[in-house]
């Protein structure tokens, strides 16, 4: 099943595949590596759900400043099935609905 994150209302799906810019901002924002993720959504980090978010942004080829971006205030929400995060490295994984 597809998972998909909602980012102020508009719908992105979570792509399975993370390029090394997807490590980048994960590492950079996030502060975790791919390994780390599901168990920082779990644990409701929101700067993980921040990085996540981002992520499915580039995918969408949005360019989006990330400073500002982070700066300014956003409603996020995962859909897709219950309890449901993005998967981590091609993996799905359960995940709480968080909103930063």
């Amino acid at each position: 099943m597809a998972i998909t994150m909602r980012i102020d209302g508009k719908p992105y799906e979570i792509s399975t595949t993370l390029v090394f810019a997807d490590h980048q901002i994960l590492k950079r924002v996030g502060g975790v590596t791919t390994t780390e993720v599901q168990d920082a959504l779990n644990r409701g980090d929101e700067t993980v759900v921040a990085a996540v978010a981002l992520i499915c942004l580039r995918q969408a080829g949005q360019r989006v400043n990330e400073r500002a971006w982070l700066e300014s205030e956003h409603t996020i929400e995962f859909e897709g099935g219950e309890d449901q995060g993005p998967p981590t490295d091609g993996e799905e994984n359960p995940s709480p609905e968080t909103t930063p």
